[in-house]
C-alpha cells in the first residue's frame, strides 16, 4: 500500500482538470434503518440508501476551462485523484453541485469553495 501526500492530488469534473485546487474532502454515508422486533436481545439494523459529499477549494483562475464548469445546480462526474491522475486511488461519482462560493481578503488570492452531494465511491490502487 502506498502513501500519498496532498500535493499530488487533483480534482477533475467531467474529465477536465480543475486548475489551482489546493484542498478536497470526501465523505460517504449509508442510512441506518432500525428493524428491531419484540423479543430481540439487541437492536437490529439494515443498510439504507447511500449518500455522500465532496468539497474542494481552488484559487480563482479566469482562464481555467475546468473552473468554467463550476455552476451550482448542475450534475457532474467528479474524480478526486490522490496521485494526480484520474486513475485509482481516487474518489469518484456523480454529484450535484450544491454551492459555489467566492471569498477574497485584502492581501489574499480570491478563493473558490465548491460543495457537492451525491454517491461517491473510493477506488483503491
Amino acid at each position: 500500500m502506498g502513501n500519498f501526500v496532498g500535493r499530488t492530488g487533483k480534482v477533475f469534473i467531467n474529465q477536465i482538470e480543475i486548475g489551482d485546487t489546493y484542498n478536497f474532502t470526501s465523505s460517504a454515508t449509508k442510512e441506518r434503518i432500525e428493524v428491531t422486533a419484540f423479543g430481540d436481545d439487541s437492536k437490529q439494523y439494515l443498510g439504507g440508501l447511500q449518500d455522500g459529499s465532496v468539497s474542494f477549494d481552488c484559487y480563482l483562475n479566469d482562464g481555467d476551462s475546468g473552473q468554467a464548469l463550476l455552476q451550482e445546480g448542475t450534475n457532474v462526474n467528479i474524480v478526486c485523484g490522490f496521485n494526480g491522475t484520474e486513475s485509482a486511488p481516487m474518489v469518484s461519482g456523480l454529484v450535484y453541485l450544491d454551492e459555489v462560493s467566492y471569498s477574497a481578503g485584502v492581501n489574499d488570492p480570491v478563493q473558490v469553495s465548491v460543495s457537492a452531494t451525491g454517491h461517491t465511491t473510493y477506488l483503491g490502487s
